[in-house]
């Protein structure tokens, strides 16, 4: 086994918890092939000092196998789960039942509270939206309309460092800042990005002339009875961009009205977001959206030096607006 030219080591990417257990397998088994490989070397040699290194350096080995194993029980209990069945098969056969030397443990991948924290709120758009757990070992959800079609999860990463020496306020304000980055992120996956988003599901319809007053409200209305003949006929939710909010608060010639008054009563909320640009809107019913999740939000510690810590905000997610007629997009676009 030869280690990789640090050069040709490309990803970025932090491990999920499967490639995790994964390296912690590949360790292990390059650890066996040391140990054997210096105490078969140790045996062809003649007696004297450059033997005993070759010997030292198997018995080295063998305590970087035993470190990987406290990993492994660590970070991948069900394997280890799997020795300690092993551990029991064999002392049956040999008549001689001592209990395995380590007890067991959760079957909690991701380590002690000092190592990873969990991170309950990560979503702006939370009132939109209800998160469901993937239990399936999938990294994926089938498209709705064609369940032979996989759409790959999201996987979201963002890293920061604290200095060692910092103290507890600025640690806090480093934190704050990485997860104000992470929902962000997280949020445009949500409301754009990933193939499953609402605005790449929605259901675009053509709008009329927003240059006229009253017009946006009109849209919104027919948006709404759209969503009633697909079978919605709870009352939607509204998001706009700040452009499209500002045509909605016009007065209606010969009305007395605003255009947001004629409109509030017959939506959940109106809610104004950065995620929309321009002049659009989009009208859901929350009932057909989900977000899934296959690995919940954590922070972990990932590594540290002589100065700081360094931690990453992980997650692994995928949005899904399962019926397009249960969102209605429309996008004003002046010539």
């Amino acid at each position: 086994m030869f280690s990789k030219d640090p050069s040709e080591l490309v990803r970025t990417k932090v491990l999920d918890n499967e490639e995790i257990s994964r390296s912690i397998r590949l360790a292990l088994s390059a650890e066996l092939d040391a140990i054997n490989f210096y105490l078969q070397q140790s045996k062809l040699m003649p007696e004297g000092s450059f033997r005993k290194v070759h010997e030292d350096i198997a018995k080295e080995e063998v305590t970087h196998f035993g470190e990987f194993m406290r990993l492994m029980y660590e970070y991948a209990p069900g394997d280890f789960e799997k020795i300690r069945g092993g551990w029991k098969a064999a002392s049956d056969l040999l008549g001689k039942h001592e209990e395995f030397p380590m007890k067991a443990r959760d079957q909690d991948p991701h380590g002690s509270k000092e190592a990873v924290e969990p991170y309950s709120k990560p979503f702006k758009l939370h009132y939109l939206t209800d998160v469901e757990e993937i239990r399936w070992s999938q990294d994926g959800l089938p498209l709705p309309e064609d369940n032979q079609k996989i759409i790959p999860l999201s996987q979201v990463s963002v890293e920061y460092d604290v200095h060692k020496h910092s103290d507890s306020q600025y640690k806090k304000m480093e934190e704050e800042m990485a997860l104000r980055k992470f929902d962000a992120t997280v949020n445009k996956i949500i409301m754009s990005d990933h193939e499953l988003s609402l605005l790449k599901r929605a259901t675009e319809i053509k709008p009329g002339d927003w240059s006229k007053s009253g017009n946006v409200a009109k849209d919104i209305v027919k948006a709404i009875e759209f969503l009633s003949d697909s079978g919605y006929s709870e009352r939607p939710e509204l998001i706009m961009s700040s452009t499209s909010y500002e045509l909605l608060v016009r007065e209606v010639e010969s009305t007395g009205q605003t255009e947001i008054e004629m409109v509030k009563d017959l939506v959940q909320g109106i809610h104004v977001t950065p995620l929309i640009k321009e002049d659009q809107f989009l009208v859901l019913a929350r009932e057909s959206f989900r977000v899934f999740i296959k690995t919940f939000p954590e922070i972990r510690k990932i590594r540290e030096d002589v100065s700081s810590d360094h931690y990453v905000i992980y997650a692994k997610l995928a949005p899904m607006l399962f019926d397009r007629r249960s969102a209605v997009r429309m996008a004003w676009k002046t010539k």
